[in-house]
């Protein structure tokens, strides 16, 4: 009985010589572009919300350690930004979440167009061997 067992789980186990098949073997086009993709409003949240938090956390650590020069550059690129009173830090993430939004919706559109295109012209870009 356990030879039995044995012989069946080494027939259904054994590895094929050779590399594995084409993605496209088992997905067509549409479904590799669906899964290779990104939600750009996914992405661009995510990024936004990092975004965010990192420079609360940064300006933060920059107004306690004496970081005048970092908090300069912070108020040159973020309007409003200012760590004096709570609208200022505010105005700071605010922009600071409206940047990393934008940023992640365009990395996003720009990824998922490269994909679209090396999809459909059947690059081997979509071929994935382990």
């Amino acid at each position: 009985m356990n030879d039995d067992l044995y012989l069946m789980a080494n027939e259904h186990t054994k590895a094929e010589e050779g590399p594995p098949p084409a993605t496209d073997t088992f997905y067509p086009n549409s479904t590799l572009v669906r899964r290779l993709t990104f939600s750009p409003l996914a992405l661009g949240l995510g990024l936004a919300f990092a975004w965010g938090m990192l420079f609360l956390i940064i300006s933060l650590i920059a107004a306690a350690s004496g970081g005048a020069a970092l908090l300069d550059v912070f108020q040159a690129l973020y309007p409003g930004f200012n760590l004096g009173n709570y609208t200022g830090i505010f105005a700071g993430v605010i922009w600071s979440f409206l940047y990393g939004l934008i940023t992640g919706l365009l990395v996003a559109l720009f990824y998922n167009s490269l994909v679209r295109q090396s999809v459909e012209s059947g690059g081997e870009s979509t071929e994935t061997y382990a």
